[in-house]
């Protein structure tokens, strides 16, 4: 066995020890978990330049792909004003 040092942010250490521990996980076993699928993927697990949005902004997204529910305004005064009212 040997040690690796990561040297990161208090927040992003509290942050994340907070997430791991509701998953019933260290800090040390997601390094261990994370650095296996390297080796085992010979790449990343997650792709670094994937645009991620909130669960509320994905189905918005989807909606407007799929053209389901959109709203529609006469002219951008209407959808000022509609989107002052929110």
């Amino acid at each position: 066995m040997t040690d690796i040092r990561v040297i990161v942010d208090d927040d992003l250490k509290t942050r994340s020890e907070q997430i791991l521990y509701n998953l019933d996980l260290t800090v040390s076993q997601a390094v261990r978990m994370f650095l296996r699928q390297v080796v085992k993927d010979e790449d990343l697990p997650f792709n670094p330049f994937e645009k991620r949005f909130n669960q509320e902004t994905e189905k918005a997204i989807k909606r407007a792909k799929n053209k389901k529910n959109l709203i529609t305004h006469k002219s951008l005064k209407s959808a000022f004003a509609e989107w002052d009212k929110a």
